[in-house]
């Protein structure tokens, strides 16, 4: 920084896990982002440990920053350490460190200590005080003012609108509360998203696990869904925008089908988990029935998961899993996109328009891509594109799971890098309706 100069407004900077949360918000950075680091770090000395695991048989012990404040905060900080002989004999100086690393990490940068201060106390010449819970039930339940105003709901989980005051700003956050009875969608959120960091994946920023009590704390896409844009929204979004939604979510399945460490299986692709921000940048949220794929293995069997209309043919029948069944779901959204519309629609259609899918190969194939988008003025003035998307979304619903390209193919073929062949006519789409 310049002389005199003690914060700076820049781009997003360092590794997912150690970032602090104000690198997420429209808000200068301060030196307070390396105390941050600083406290995550610290935790993983004292506990000799990573920040996330993913393959922890606890889920509580999956989040070090959690575990270590719920230890902490139950007066059990000795399970922080208890496999190792030197530490647990050292306990007050353990409990000094843990105390120090959750100063270091709160959520308000004002309240983290200056690194000076922090050594002064890693040292003992300064007492250390009680720490807050950086990510408590009761924050959240003040946020978001007794979970009052309903985001979007699913089978079973309700995404609520919260408010954070952190130094003098307002923060709009969504949390994500999972129903009290089974837990496993959150345990499989937390082990997804925890391991991810791409622009079109919606950022966690926080989880909360006490008892009963399991949420998990999402930026918040002030645009809503994608099913709320383009079948609520009046007018519904241009065509420009829905192309550039439709590259984004490409790109985000491609990050987990082949960017990631291990390779993710969303399962549920559907415009109702694609969320939007302020700019209608694209971002892929739930990931609580996806499927985590050991090293160097590329299909699974798993009972059914996913929405009626979004799923591909092979969940019904006694076969393997691969990404395929996701570029099913994406070609299934992508007409969707193209054609304002939902895949299956009775209300206003005649008979051979109900089914998106048969009805957008029957105009293709009439060569009339035209009806799809007739009452789409730009669209109609780009029916080259049109229809190398329409064609796009056809080879993505096939039904051998063979003839799908991949979603890396599908990014290149949407941006135009890459020739689009006559797809073959896909099984009706009736029979996974």
């Amino acid at each position: 920084m310049k002389a005199d100069q003690t914060r700076t407004t820049t781009a997003i900077r360092g590794t997912k896990g150690y970032l602090a949360p104000e690198w997420f918000r429209n808000v200068p950075v301060t030196a307070k982002v390396d105390v941050h680091s600083f406290g995550i770090v610290l935790l993983e000395l004292v506990c000799c440990r990573k920040n996330f695991l993913l393959d922890f048989d606890k889920e509580e012990e999956m989040v070090l920053v959690d575990w270590a404040y719920d230890c902490y905060s139950r007066g059990k900080l000795y399970k922080l350490v208890e496999k190792d002989v030197e530490a647990m004999e050292d306990l007050k100086k353990v409990e000094r460190f843990v105390k120090v690393a959750l100063w270091c990490i709160q959520e308000d940068p004002s309240l983290r200590p200056g690194m000076k201060k922090v050594v002064h106390m890693l040292e003992g010449a300064v007492p250390v005080s009680e720490p807050p819970d950086p990510n408590s039930f009761i924050q959240l339940e003040s946020a978001t003012g007794g979970f009052k105003e309903v985001l979007g709901r699913g089978a079973s989980a309700t995404v609520y609108k919260g408010i954070l005051q952190n130094v003098g700003e307002t923060i709009t956050i969504a949390v994500k509360k999972e129903g009290e009875d089974d837990n496993r969608e959150f345990t499989t959120e937390v082990k997804v998203i925890a391991g991810t960091n791409h622009k079109n994946l919606v950022k966690l920023v926080g989880v909360c696990s006490e008892g009963k009590n399991h949420l998990l704390v999402y930026e918040y896409m002030s645009n809503g869904s994608l099913a709320s844009l383009l079948f609520k929204a009046d007018p519904r979004p241009n065509w420009y925008t829905r192309a550039q939604i439709a590259i984004s979510v490409a790109r985000g399945l491609v990050y987990l089908h082949e960017e990631c460490s291990t390779q993710i299986i969303h399962c549920d692709i559907k415009p109702q988990n694609i969320l939007l921000d302020e700019s209608l940048t694209a971002k892929i949220s739930d990931f609580g029935l996806a499927k985590l794929l050991k090293v160097e293995q590329t299909r699974t069997m798993t009972a059914i998961r996913g929405t009626k209309g979004y799923v591909a043919p092979e969940w019904f029948r006694n076969m393997a899993i691969t990404t395929k069944v996701d570029v099913y779901s994406f070609g299934v959204v992508l007409l969707e996109l193209v054609c304002c519309r939902r895949g299956f629609e009775m209300e206003g259609y005649e008979e051979e328009e109900m089914v998106l899918v048969d009805w957008a190969h029957e105009c293709y194939g009439d060569r009339m891509v035209g009806r799809l988008v007739e009452k789409d003025e730009e669209a109609m003035k780009d029916l080259v594109k049109v229809e190398r998307f329409v064609k796009i979304g056809l080879w993505c619903v096939q039904e051998d799971p063979c003839l799908r390209p991949e979603m890396k193919k599908v990014v290149h073929m949407l941006e135009g890098a890459v020739e689009v062949s006559v797809p073959p006519s896909p099984a009706s789409y009736i029979n996974t309706v």
